[in-house]
């Protein structure tokens, strides 16, 4: 073994492994094999995300498909939110994550949206000071 490399595997803003590529011979990896090893290390997060959310089928809840998902996971909005209900709640990453995407199921939402409404302080989680004003109109450029 010449080379070891190792690529972060994320849920949201959690860093939940990595991704440990190993080679025969020196020198880094680029092009191809390190976009290819970018996708994988985003591919081995499936599984994990399959855990959290075995019970949603996202098809038939009209929610799109698993990538759909995966990629409204990587928007900024979330990993913001994410943050704030972590504090909101005292809980980890992962449970916050999971707060959202319930949240978003439960009231036929994207997790973007639920996201949208916890940054613009719209929706809150905080017990004792719960807000939920999601007739509002948002105020993102989107």
């Amino acid at each position: 073994m010449r080379g070891v490399f190792a690529f972060p595997v994320r849920i949201a803003a959690t860093r939940v492994g990595a991704l440990d590529l190993f080679r025969r011979t020196p020198g880094a990896i680029e092009g191809e094999v390190r976009d290819g090893a970018g996708w994988a290390s985003r591919l081995a997060a499936l599984p994990m995300l399959e855990l959290m959310s075995a019970d949603v089928d996202w098809d038939v809840i009209g929610q799109g498909g698993g990538w759909t998902q995966l990629e409204s996971l990587e928007r900024v909005e979330v990993y913001q939110a994410t943050g704030m209900v972590q504090v909101q709640l005292d809980v980890d990453a992962a449970e916050a994550l999971i707060r959202l995407r319930g949240y978003a199921f439960a009231h036929d939402m994207t997790i973007s949206d639920v996201a949208w409404a916890i940054v613009e302080r719209r929706l809150s989680f905080k017990p004792d000071d719960f807000v939920n004003d999601l007739d509002a109109p948002r105020n993102h450029p989107l």
